[in-house]
């Protein structure tokens, strides 16, 4: 993993819930390269979706903001009692993904900055509810995967591969770079998706689940953080995975 500027030192108490498939080499890696000490939490197999994406935390939780996430029904009890010693209210769905798409996209919205980006038509109610009470604005899109297809950069910039979200945010004043699908390993699956193979951390770096700069479009993606003058980690000689993002969350 390498990085573009220090790190400020960490002193909070930092957790990653994760997929519980990561190969060991890339958490190792990840574990050693970060600033602080991170707790790992790794998110069991569910049977409920298909199992390229039983794993994935970004099916089953919506990170609403830094201190409300909310969690699908089936695993709400092991996620809330981790999450509660983090001081960090875990929200229930209500209901659970299932199935294939689009069934088991409800809670898979992406969060940039104070927009909501998904398809409304699937998107479970409690994130609805939550957007409007807490004036978060929801952006409606054709892709319900959207956290997989998404990787936030800033409040206002996103990188994506998918070219409906794109012309979905941009009147909405967000900064979008469109890179080419694929190049990102997801099992099971003809190819994953670049959101699904990042996280950001506590302090809006992100990070990239696997070498970045192997990716056809790295030069572009290397222009565009630093045009927002923002920061990336990645994993140094590892492909890029697709394990359902990777979600930091800070002790309140």
């Amino acid at each position: 993993m390498e990085q573009k500027k220090q790190f400020s030192n960490m002193t909070k108490k930092i957790l990653l819930i994760h997929s519980s498939i990561i190969p060991g080499i890339y958490l190792s890696k990840l574990q050693a390269n970060l600033p602080c000490e991170v707790e790992l939490f790794p998110l069991a197999p569910s049977s409920h979706v298909y199992d390229s994406i039983s794993t994935h935390p970004d099916i089953f939780m919506f990170q609403a903001d830094k201190k409300n996430i909310i969690v699908s029904e089936n695993i709400a009890k092991a996620v809330s009692e981790k999450l509660f010693e983090y001081n960090i209210n875990t929200i229930n769905a209500g209901s659970f993904p299932t199935g294939k798409y689009p069934s088991s996209a409800i809670l898979n919205a992406a969060k940039v900055g104070n927009y909501y980006i998904h398809n409304t038509e699937y998107t479970n109610t409690v994130i609805l509810t939550f957007a409007q009470q807490n004036h978060f604005s929801v952006i409606n899109v054709n892709q319900g995967y959207t956290r997989c297809s998404t990787v936030p950069v800033t409040e206002k910039a996103l990188i994506t591969s998918d070219k409906g979200i794109t012309n979905k945010v941009i009147p909405f004043g967000l900064k979008v770079l469109l890179i080419r699908p694929e190049h990102v390993i997801l099992n099971g699956q003809k190819y994953g998706f670049i959101g699904g193979a990042s996280g950001t951390f506590i302090d809006g770096t992100t990070v990239f689940l696997g070498d970045i700069t192997k990716h056809p479009d790295f030069n572009a993606i290397d222009v565009f953080f630093k045009g927002l003058n923002q920061t990336y980690r990645y994993l140094k000689g590892l492909p890029l995975i697709d394990a359902g993002s990777l979600i930091f969350v800070e002790k309140q």
